[in-house]
């Protein structure tokens, strides 16, 4: 049985940003109906806690926490928003509804207000950032930072570790990602698309793969702006046809193929 999977990279959802691709994704999601939805990390950028930015009070002059979480529960609504009125009018005229296996990943961005709370004890129980955002309330699950969830024989995850329990990079991170685990991998992080397979002998050869999916933003952040980094940055969505047993096809859409066809 094939099941399809849509894996969206990093959103990067920042305070006062344009969230209409989040509209586009949403009805994206109801047409093709996929059987699983993954959120591979970093949905929220939490740009207000940036230990890169605290000693420089010019930037971090009108940034504000909450605005962050406010636009992060309007962005998550918005991609709910379609399937919510489908089920609906399905629930009225008592037809199945649909419902997707929803999985958040969380990242480092994500990571951002558990660091700041390390430093700042008396505020690690002031708010739960994905409540904030609805992920109890649309069903999502939540898996923590550097752990996978696995579907299919396939691991999800931010970004792979290395043996050092750092994230992987370097110009051949990608054979390193397929080399060094033992089922095929998706993952995000580096805002690349890429993909790259690994053959393993054995009683019977096979190859794992390994899957950059890019990320799911317009705005290149002021910190990237004109680096050759940010040029190689890819953003839409990924959908994987999984066959199981870690064995998948995938197919790209650009976001701007999606915002021309879904808003």
């Amino acid at each position: 049985m094939i099941e399809k999977i849509l894996v969206i990279g990093d959103p990067h959802v920042e305070e006062g940003q344009e969230l209409y691709r989040f509209d586009a994704l949403g009805n994206f999601i109801l047409e093709n109906q996929p059987e699983y939805i993954v959120c591979i990390g970093d949905f929220l950028s939490i740009d207000a806690l940036s230990k890169w930015d605290l000693n420089k009070r010019a930037l971090l002059e009108n940034r504000r926490f909450k605005n962050e979480l406010v636009a992060g529960e309007d962005a998550m609504s918005r991609i709910e928003y379609p399937l919510l009125e489908h089920n609906s009018r399905r629930q009225n005229i008592k037809k199945k509804q649909y419902q997707p296996k929803k999985i958040f990943i969380e990242g480092n961005h994500e990571r951002r207000w558990f660091i700041y709370g390390e430093s700042n004890p008396q505020l690690i129980d002031l708010v739960d950032i994905y409540d904030e955002i609805g992920l109890n309330k649309y069903g999502w699950q939540l898996v923590p930072y550097r752990h996978y969830a696995y579907i299919n024989g396939i691991g999800f995850t931010h970004v792979p570790m290395d043996g050092s329990n750092n994230p992987m990079r370097g110009m051949r991170y990608m054979q390193t990602a397929a080399r060094d685990h033992v089922n095929s991998v998706v993952f995000g992080h580096t805002h690349r698309l890429a993909f790259e397979t690994y053959a393993r002998h054995g009683e019977e050869d096979r190859q794992t793969l390994a899957l950059n999916v890019g990320w799911y933003g317009h705005n290149i952040p002021n910190y990237a702006k004109g680096s050759q980094g940010s040029k190689n940055w890819w953003s839409g969505l990924v959908m994987l046809n999984s066959y199981g047993n870690g064995r998948f096809d995938y197919q790209t859409y650009s976001l701007n193929y999606i915002l021309r066809n879904y808003l």
